[in-house]
């Protein structure tokens, strides 16, 4: 953090918490006193206000290191560990299915059955194939207007268009653009 183009020292304090009968006991060492919060969601507030009382510091330059009692921040470890190593699956799961998507229409196989297939609707199976109708200025409609499709013959005998998103790239094209 900069202020009038000074860096900002923070104070760096720790609460060390443990549960009482009806609060949160909350001790912070660096001014030997004691402070207490009804939820574990404001530990952090009520350690920073005790500090700013006993030594004049602004809030905004009290950093608060929590330290729970041990039988608590084992299972929240774990909680968070596992948490990490599932997101880690999903982003792998997600690459998979992009590496997929051009396998599957290189064999042959139909759009609707990849979506089967890679457990994800059609249009999602048409987004993993054209990453580059995503860019930041390309605003996406889906409707009976197309205003422009990588793919031709898209539309039903009910005269509706049917299939895969399109990209409208003029703002003249978009109802309200």
């Amino acid at each position: 953090m900069s202020v009038s183009g000074r860096t900002m020292v923070r104070m760096k304090v720790t609460a060390r918490v443990v549960r009482d009968d009806e609060c949160w006991l909350t001790y912070v060492p660096e001014v030997d006193r004691y402070t207490h919060a009804h939820h574990t969601g404001v530990v952090q507030t009520m350690a920073q206000d005790l500090v700013q009382v006993m030594l004049g510091e602004r809030l905004e330059r009290i950093e608060v290191a929590i330290e729970w009692p041990e039988e608590l921040a084992a299972p929240v470890r774990e909680f968070e560990r596992l948490q990490v190593e599932a997101e880690r699956a999903r982003n792998r799961a997600a690459q998979a299915q992009r590496d997929q998507a051009p396998s599957l229409q290189e064999q042959g196989v139909p759009l609707r059955d990849s979506g089967a297939l890679l457990h994800v609707s059609l249009q999602r199976v048409h987004q993993l194939l054209q990453p580059s109708l995503r860019s930041e200025d390309t605003r996406w409609w889906s409707g009976s207007k197309m205003c422009s499709s990588a793919r031709s013959g898209s539309g039903t005998s009910r005269g509706r268009t049917e299939g895969p998103r399109v990209a409208c790239t003029s703002s003249s094209s978009v109802p309200g653009g």
